[in-house]
């Protein structure tokens, strides 16, 4: 059976990416959420990675940071290959 996604390690790195984005343009969740139409709530459940975002979900989220969705990508890659590999589980 295939694990929480919420729970992975990539959900927080995407969750660091966004809160880096945001906080760097001196952004606060609700605006944020004003841009998206959505709560606060969101944001916040996206930031400390409660919640995995879907993913026309995070190219809005992108959008409303200013976040070339490629450059996202970039560097969401290098925070996977700077991580630790994780040892598969044997079944």
């Amino acid at each position: 059976m295939p694990r929480n996604i919420v729970y992975r390690p990539e959900t927080q790195f995407i969750a660091d990416l966004v809160y880096r984005s945001r906080t760097s343009q001196r952004l606060s969740q609700g605006e944020v959420a004003e841009k998206l139409g959505r709560a606060q709530q969101f944001v916040s459940n996206v930031e400390t990675g409660k919640t995995a975002v879907q993913f026309v979900a995070l190219l809005d989220l992108l959008q409303a940071l200013n976040y070339d969705p490629h450059q996202f990508l970039e560097d969401l890659q290098a925070r996977m290959s700077d991580a630790p590999r994780r040892a598969k589980k044997k079944r």
